[in-house]
């Protein structure tokens, strides 16, 4: 089963180390331990270790109760924005009636055991940093990963959410577009940015059938040779906007 650290009867955060159940695809020993709340879960022993993982959740649980308690917070998780972000998410992963789910659930992106409870899901992300953040996939290939619950220790699947802006998440879309920018090809708003044009007018002259490449590295009010009537001076009717 090859070498492993023995940590049995090891206490670590909340978590006692009870036996080694074996290994996971990259080598990792895994470890059945139990909480001192009483839930008996897995975990990586480098994760134990590190002082990454201490318990089964419990601990963030009571540390968001006492901050609602302190702060005056509605216990109603139902009115809250984070509530309504894990009820979409499962929605969209969960049901081919919605109308996100061709690009969640249907092309494979799941929601591990791990957040099963609106409780779980909130103790790990927290709360929402402004009204302008979303959840946000870090790698767009994975589903949404808590890292730390039984099933994700088993695949070796590392924690794969954030709260992220919406300009954040643009530089992650797997639909992203890559312009290239000196030596090196960048993410259409990070090429923007670069650039000093607004990433909307990219967008928008995209749309009209300009390249990446046109739409970014063009000034605003002027447009490319392609792209100019046969005097060379006026742009084709449509092909410039406003959104610069």
């Amino acid at each position: 089963m090859g070498a492993f650290r023995d940590i049995a009867g090891q206490r670590f955060g909340r978590y006692t180390a009870l036996r080694h159940i074996g290994m996971n695809k990259r080598g990792r020993a895994i470890w059945e331990v139990r909480c001192d709340c009483g839930t008996v879960s897995t975990a990586l022993s480098n994760s134990l270790v590190t002082g990454h993982t201490q318990s089964c959740g419990c601990h963030r649980l009571d540390r968001l109760r006492e901050t609602i308690r302190t702060h005056g917070e509605a216990p109603r998780s139902g009115s809250t924005n984070e509530y309504r972000t894990w009820r979409q998410m499962r929605t969209r992963c969960e049901n081919p009636a919605d109308k996100g789910y061709e690009n969640y659930g249907g092309r494979g992106i799941s929601i591990c055991a791990g957040w099963a409870s609106f409780n779980a899901f909130l103790a790990d992300m927290g709360r929402k940093p402004t009204a302008a953040h979303s959840i946000d996939r870090i790698d767009n290939e994975q589903g949404y990963q808590c890292g730390r619950c039984a099933e994700c220790v088993a695949r070796g699947a590392a924690a794969n959410c954030r709260w992220a802006t919406v300009k954040e998440q643009q530089r992650n879309k797997r639909s992203n577009k890559l312009v290239r920018c000196g030596d090196a090809d960048l993410a259409l708003v990070a090429a923007c940015e670069q650039v000093g044009i607004k990433y909307m007018t990219a967008v928008m002259r995209m749309r009209r059938g300009w390249s990446p490449e046109e739409a970014v590295h063009t000034p605003v009010g002027q447009v490319p040779a392609s792209r100019r009537d046969r005097s060379g001076s006026r742009p084709v009717r449509g092909a410039e906007e406003s959104h610069g």
